[in-house]
């Protein structure tokens, strides 16, 4: 079954455009409904249809899950709104109060929230690093791209401000800065075949 059939938001996005989008929007807002669901859609328009319509349907998408106090969705919608560079509006304190709701109780996050300097790195790189971050955690599976392979991440010293990783090829731990770990690592996704092993 293709993505239109399962969306009818992105059937009328591939059939009609930004217009027919546009038309059914508003009709889907309400019952909420996960913000993937209208994110998809705009993945589905042109470029050209894309750039004229989704500054303003991600506005209203925003506004709605604010709202609701749906964190992670709101997250969600800022990741893509960023690229339009809405005026008028400051998504890095929209990112931020999400970012505190959905995991302000972790005993990492301020340290994260420090190390992913939002403020000062931009915020779709400062949300990057903070997501990467919060793949560092122990359990992980990463990759050091110039030497030693694949490793798990098996404990982290947040006084230190870092994390110990085995990597698979020396057995042996080594403790690395989370810093340096955002610019050394790959965080391998469960599905990857290094990962499983």
């Amino acid at each position: 079954m293709s993505n239109s059939e399962e969306n009818p938001l992105v059937a009328a996005a591939v059939d009609g455009g930004a217009d027919a989008l546009e038309a059914m929007w508003l009709d889907f807002l309400d019952p909420p409904r996960p913000a993937a669901f209208f994110l998809e859609a705009l993945d589905a328009l042109s470029e050209t249809d894309r750039r004229s319509a989704a500054g303003q349907l991600l506005q209203l998408l925003l506004d709605a899950y604010q709202q609701r106090e749906a964190h992670v969705d709101v997250l969600a919608i800022v990741r893509m709104l960023v690229e339009y560079r809405p005026r008028g509006m400051d998504l890095t304190e929209v990112a931020q109060s999400a970012l505190s709701n959905v995991h302000g109780e972790e005993e990492w996050f301020d340290l994260f929230v420090r190390i992913a300097d939002i403020e000062s790195s931009g915020l779709a790189d400062g949300l990057e690093r903070f997501d990467k971050l919060t793949r560092l955690l122990p359990g992980s599976v990463v990759y050091h791209r110039t030497g030693w392979g694949e490793g798990l991440v098996t404990s982290n010293d947040l006084g230190e401000e870092g994390f110990q990783v085995r990597f698979k090829g020396e057995g042996a731990e080594r403790f690395m800065p989370f810093t340096t770990g955002l610019d050394v690592l790959q965080v391998l996704p469960g599905s990857d075949l290094r990962a499983r092993l």
